[in-house]
């Protein structure tokens, strides 16, 4: 079992968050899921925060934007 992938936390992941294609982007811990699970309750710019940092940061979610787009075309 790996470490929560939420930027700054060191918590045991618990729950795989998978894209539409099949794709891990996050595994976090209990507390991180429920905090994705309740963001859509909440405006689009705090739903964008949360998601960049439930990949670990914004340079974790724009390498695998760029995986997932073509190679980082």
């Amino acid at each position: 079992m790996g470490k929560c992938t939420w930027e700054g936390c060191d918590r045991p992941a618990r729950n795989e968050q998978i894209a539409r294609d099949g794709q891990v982007w996050a595994d976090l811990c209990n507390e991180h899921a429920e905090e994705i699970d309740d963001i859509l309750d909440q405006e689009s710019g705090a739903i964008l925060k949360k998601w960049v940092k439930a990949q670990g940061g914004s340079k974790k979610a724009a390498s695998r934007l760029m995986g997932t787009m073509g190679g980082g075309r």
